[in-house]
């Protein structure tokens, strides 16, 4: 991300609803409370949405970076592995045990250079991310994630 050239902000306005407004304000004093998002002077800016789940209908914030920063994004090629394989290897044990990481890209710490290349506007004032958002060209965050867990 670090070749990538500043682009022209989007110069449209997403409306909210008082209740959204409230739901961002919230999501966003709790990604800067976790670290996860810092104050930003970018040049670069994408809209957040809203999105609501079908079947529970509950609230995620999502960010469009498919007009920004996937649009310069040089996929990384990382071969993932061979479900076939994993089966065969985790087949012969009989106690497993897991590890669930919550919002598992957020795990994931951004170079300080590359972090204004995710900056986002809610509520008036524009952030970015410290971590790896959600968002980014899926085929990059998952070989990095990939990549990152079997080191």
């Amino acid at each position: 991300m670090s070749q990538l050239h500043s682009i022209k902000r989007e110069q449209f306005e997403m409306h909210y609803s008082q209740a959204d407004k409230e739901f961002i304000a919230n999501e966003v004093r709790r990604l800067l409370k976790e670290d996860v998002i810092e104050r930003s002077t970018s040049p670069w800016r994408t809209q957040m949405v809203v999105a609501r789940n079908k079947s529970t209908g509950k609230k995620r914030l999502c960010v469009d970076y498919s007009q920004t920063v996937n649009k310069f994004t040089h996929l990384e090629a990382y071969p993932l592995p061979c479900i076939d394989d994993t089966i065969r290897q985790v087949s012969q044990y009989k106690w497993f045990s897991t590890l669930d990481l919550r919002s598992a890209y957020h795990q994931v710490e951004l170079l300080p250079k590359e972090r204004r290349y995710t900056a986002f506007e809610a509520n008036g004032q524009l952030y970015q991310y410290k971590r790896m958002p959600f968002g980014l060209k899926r085929s990059c965050c998952v070989s990095t994630y990939h990549r990152l867990s079997h080191c």
